[in-house]
């Protein structure tokens, strides 16, 4: 694709054709570089950007343009239904643990609330050892919150 040709293009063919496909190139070779972590940012930005304007003038960029335009709505519809199921799964998944201890499982519970008691005793030991009072009543004040959460799941 010449310079010319990009020029003469209408906008709206040259926002379909052209910046739309760059920013996905770019935002796809951005994503990966910032995600292995080799370079810091700005290398990472500079990169993307050159390997984006690079992409431009080659026949696969016009293939993938032109795949863009096609697929793009559907690509997005299929994303946000994956994304939503797995959040659906991860949400029942939690909610039902939860609904599974505050009905049969008392006795795991209790024994996640007594270690967490003792991390926040000992946490408050740590505290009023160093001088800082303020910090040792706020975790003897979760120490209490804790024991009353003990005291319920006893209970049932």
């Amino acid at each position: 694709m010449e310079v010319i040709e990009v020029l003469a293009m209408p906008i709206e063919e040259m926002f379909h054709g052209l910046i739309l496909p760059f920013l996905i190139i770019f935002a796809i070779t951005w994503g990966i570089l910032s995600s292995l972590g080799v370079f810091e940012r700005r290398i990472n930005l500079v990169l993307s950007l050159a390997l984006s304007i690079l992409v431009i003038f080659t026949p696969q960029f016009t293939l993938f343009s032109t795949y863009i335009a096609q697929l793009g709505g559907q690509v997005a519809i299929i994303a946000f239904g994956v994304l939503f199921g797995f959040g659906v799964i991860m949400w029942a998944l939690g909610r039902g643990r939860d609904i599974y201890e505050e009905q049969l499982g008392g006795s795991g519970k209790v024994d996640r609330l007594m270690k967490k008691r003792s991390k926040y005793l000992k946490k408050a030991r740590d505290a009023e050892l160093r001088g800082d009072k303020r910090k040792a009543r706020d975790y003897m004040k979760r120490v209490k919150d804790i024991e009353d959460d003990m005291r319920l799941a006893e209970r049932r």
